[in-house]
């Protein structure tokens, strides 16, 4: 996948592959201590002027934070491998 954007900037490169990007994004959440310490499912995305850019909301459910993300990856397409 091409990232484009803010998620470019959180993974720190302009590709990754799904799994990729789920673990980079969950690096990138704890590192800077953005998960709520009591309910562990809220992340708090407007500590993070980077995060901000890309949910738009002071916080968001753990569930939200793939479904945010899609607007900036963009699908490679892999070229035609030629028939034998």
């Amino acid at each position: 996948m091409k990232l484009t954007g803010p998620l470019a900037t959180v993974m720190g490169k302009a590709s990754a592959t799904r799994p990729e990007i789920t673990k980079g994004m969950w690096a990138y959440i704890k590192e800077r201590s953005l998960q709520d310490a009591d309910k562990k499912t809220i992340i708090h995305v407007g500590k993070d002027s980077v995060l901000k850019d890309i949910y738009k909301a002071d916080s968001i459910h753990m569930n939200e934070l793939l479904k945010g993300i899609q607007p900036f990856i963009e699908k490679v397409e892999e070229p035609a491998k030629p028939l034998a």
